[in-house]
This record gives structure tokens, sequence and C-alpha cells, in this order.
């Protein structure tokens, strides 16, 4: 025992010297790389997972789920999956695979191929189409090149359409209007179409069909966060030397794995509404932070059969309100001596609350008929009598979206559990970040 362990002791110690030999060098390969990143469009089926066969490394997509986990904050939809990896450059394989614990499942090779990835480049991997045999348009992958121009003091703008309808898409200063000419016009399905350059700001892009028609999709693109000392920047429209990507995805298949809900979705989830001849109307929450837009098609839930089913937003309406202030009450309304109720933005057709009256009959709901800068004609049930002007009065219109339908809406009382709800199909991901400042 005594000489087995002598042996052992020899053996570290010369472990050690060799450790620790300043004569000792290791050389480690520089492998050339290039970053890659992938994007599961197919909306017919479930999660995916990307990886390259031909050697291990670090660089695996797992899990992939339709359109990537997307998720909106501020009306900005992105996607936490969506990010480029670093994969060694050259001839390399790759396969997709369904994603899943049962082994025969996780074993279904989905698509496979060989490319060449050249180093120090950023490329897109796109899988899109169908999954079921015979759907249309069928399954494909490509791989796209992600080179985007210095755009120096302006930003860079694309977009995909990884949908299965040609589209014309306009981008946009989000406070303007928008514009009559299309950026790209007849963006063919499964398509990418060239870099245009824009002056940096908030900026929308806005797909509709081709040749015109009800909007398909309208939403803020990534606005970007300006870096800070030892942090860097987070790249978006509003960041010079930028360069942005919008995606525009066909809705998930209704009975398949792809993910539903509300993250595919504009809604107002399930809460209290209720129907004019020409509105829905909420006495709280905002149809504008829902994220829902003019020209969108939408869907109306939990009211009555005239008023559920299809709609297309013509206007938005946001809360208004006059703020306390000093009102007077007359026999038909109320009446302002400073102030406009224009200029706040009150509208023939919108039910109100007042408040803050001496008199009870003054308070309470009613519906606006007519309205000048200094006076409000409404109908109540129980009508408003005279009262002189007092501070810290207040009158709140409810929040509203103007509909157009193929028959009109019928007046509906207010009930909860109702749900006003379109798609949300349009993505963003950033494809070139600014310089540090």
């Amino acid at each position: 025992m005594r000489r087995i362990s002598q042996v052992w002791a020899l053996c570290f110690a010369g472990v050690a010297l060799t450790a620790c030999s300043l004569d000792e060098v290791t050389e480690t390969k520089s492998v050339p790389t290039a970053g890659v990143r992938f994007i599961n469009a197919l909306p017919d089926t479930q999660a995916v997972d990307f990886r390259f066969v031909d050697r291990v490394e670090n660089s695996a997509h797992w899990g992939i789920a339709f359109r990537n986990n997307p998720v909106t904050t501020s009306c900005v939809t992105g996607s936490t999956q969506i990010q480029y990896k670093n994969t060694q450059a050259g001839e390399r394989r790759y396969r997709v695979f369904l994603n899943d614990t049962v082994q025969a499942i996780a074993s279904t090779v989905v698509r496979d191929g060989v490319t060449t990835f050249a180093p120090d480049q950023l490329y897109t991997v796109l899988l899109s189409g169908r999954a079921r045999t015979g759907s249309t348009p069928p399954l494909r992958l490509d791989i796209i090149h992600d080179a985007p121009p210095d755009p120096g003091a302006q930003v860079a703008l694309r977009f995909i359409n990884a949908s299965s309808v040609a589209v014309d898409v306009r981008h946009y200063v989000a406070s303007a209007a928008v514009p009559a000419v299309a950026t790209w016009t007849n963006v063919a399905p499964l398509s990418v179409t060239s870099y245009v350059l824009a002056a940096p700001g908030q900026i929308r892009f806005n797909v509709r069909p081709t040749g015109g028609g009800i909007i398909l999709a309208d939403a803020l693109a990534l606005p970007g966060v300006a870096g800070s000392v030892g942090i860097d920047p987070l790249p978006g429209t509003t960041l010079a030397g930028s360069a942005v990507t919008g995606i525009f995805f066909d809705p998930p298949v209704s009975g398949s794995k792809a993910p539903q809900g509300s993250a595919f979705r504009t809604t107002t989830g399930s809460t209290t509404l209720y129907a004019t001849d020409t509105t829905f109307a909420r006495t709280s929450g905002s149809f504008i932070a829902d994220c829902f837009f003019v020209g969108q098609r939408v869907s109306a839930t939990g009211f009555s059969a005239a008023n559920s089913g299809a709609a297309e937003i013509t206007a938005l309406r946001p809360q208004q309100t006059t703020g306390s202030t000093s009102l007077s009450a007359t026999a038909t309304g109320y009446s302002r001596a400073a102030g406009s109720f224009i200029t706040n933005g009150f509208v023939v057709g919108q039910q109100i609350t007042a408040s803050g009256f001496a008199t009870a009959e003054n308070n309470g709901r009613s519906v606006i008929t007519a309205v000048t800068a200094t006076d409000l004609t409404v109908t109540k049930a129980t009508p408003t009598v005279a009262e002189a002007a007092s501070t810290g009065r207040t009158v709140i219109a409810d929040a509203e979206i103007v509909v157009s339908r193929s028959t009109p809406l019928v007046p509906q009382a207010s009930a909860a559990s109702r749900t006003i709800a379109g798609e949300r199909l349009l993505s963003f991901m950033w494809d070139r970040r600014p310089p540090r400042s």
C-alpha cells in the first residue's frame, strides 16, 4: 500500500510541475464565426428545434414556437427568442426537428440542408409556409444574409413578408398621417425587401393587401434605448445608425399546435363595454393603450347577436376630460366661462359623467347632443337644472372606437365579460446596432 501511495505522489508531482512550467505555451485557434438567428413562421404546427449537426457547439435554437414567443410592450411587439448566436463559419449542415419530450416525435426532421456562412457576417434562417402536407404555401426554409447598410445619421428599415398574401407596406412617423404611396409595393408572400433609409424617430409600419383594402397591421417599430457609460445602446428607430426589420406573419391556424391567444391579438380582454349606434365604448381603460388602430378589422364578443361579430375601426377616441375646473349647469347641460369643450375633444354622441356639482341631478351620466366651445347640450334620464359656476367640477367622456359594419350597431347598455379583439400580426427585430456614443 505504501508503494502505491508513493507512485501516486510522484504522479501528482509530475502534473504540478507540468502545469507550472514557465516555458509551456498553449495555442488556441481563432475560429472564424458568423451570427445566425432562427425564426419560426409556421402557423400550423408545434415548436421546433434548429441546430447544426456537423459539429458540437452551443449555437442551437431550442423550442422555438410560432413567431418566437412575441412580447408586446407599449404597443411594440418584438421577440425574446430572435437573437444571433455565434456559429463556426464555413460549410455547415443544419436540421430542423419537431420539439417534443417523446423521442419518436423529437427525432422527426422537418427540414435539413447544407449552407455556407461567411466569417463575421449575420444571417437569418426563416422557416415559413405550411407544415401540413398539401397545404399552401408549402413549407420552405430561407437563409437571409443580413447586410444592412451603414445608415450614418439615419436608420435603415426593411420588411419580411412571412405571410401567404402579397402586401403593400408603408413606414411613417408615428405622429403623422399614413402616406398615400407605399414604401414597398407588392411584397410577395415569403419574401424580403431591400433596406431604405429614414430619419430617426418613432416609426410605424402599415401593412395592407396589395392594391388596397382593410389594413392588416399597423404598429410601432422598436424605438431603441440610448446607451450610457458602460452600457451599449439598444437598437431602434429613434437611434441613428440602427437597422430594424418588420416581420408580417399569418395568424395561427385554429386548432393547430401553434400558440394561440392574446400574444397574437390586440384585445381589450374580458371587460365592461357598451355599444351606441356607431361605437363600442368603455368607462375605464383605453383602446389606444390596448394597441388598436384605425382601419383594423376587429371582432366583438359577449354582446347581443346584433352587435357581436366583425367590424372595422374608423376612428379612435381616448377618454376626454375637462379636468377639475369651473363649470355651471343649465336646464340643457353644462357651461364654462374659460377653456373649450371642443379643445378638450368632446363630440356629439359621447356618453359623459359629470361630478362635483352640489345638485344631485347635475351629476352622473348623460349623452352629448351638441357641442360648442363653452356649452355641452346633453340628454339625461334626470335632466340637469340650473346651478351657478363653481370650481372642482369635472366632465369625463368615455373612451370609444367608432366602427363600420355590414349592419349598424344597436345601442346596448354597459355589461361585463365583453371583448373587442383584432389580430396582431406585425413583429420587429433589430439587424444593426448603433455606434456607442
